[in-house]
């Protein structure tokens, strides 16, 4: 019987985050995001692959979400998550987690995305 553990599961997540980090990283450079024009490739891939694992603890763990997820942090502020009304969605257990990165989108204001964008590093890069 072929059993799988605990760390060689771990091992293949890892590999999973790494290689949604290197193709997350060069879409982002290829789209010319401004907040990554002047990160060299491996602090982006290192900020790529961290905003990966935070958004996996908002059980963001399907790769568009975490990609969305992502996205968002080099576009709308590398904090966002930071602000309360945004992080009150992404920790909502009634909403699935598949539907938080939408529920974002749909609910936060102009407004709340400009305070979040100052919440941290980053802040005032995108748009």
């Amino acid at each position: 019987m072929f059993r799988i553990r605990a760390v060689q599961m771990e091992a293949f997540r890892e590999q999973k985050r790494r290689e949604l980090a290197r193709w997350l990283a060069a879409h982002l450079r290829r789209s010319r995001v401004p907040a990554v024009e002047s990160l060299a490739e491996g602090a982006l891939f290192e900020e790529t692959l961290a905003g990966i694992r935070r958004a996996e603890a908002y059980g963001l763990v399907e790769s568009d979400a975490a990609a969305r997820f992502v996205s968002t942090m080099f576009l709308r502020g590398r904090c966002f998550d930071a602000h309360p009304a945004i992080r009150a969605l992404l920790t909502d257990p009634a909403v699935p987690a598949a539907l938080r990165m939408d529920m974002v989108f749909a609910t936060i204001s102009e407004a709340q995305w400009r305070e979040a964008r100052a919440l941290g590093p980053g802040g005032g890069d995108g748009p």
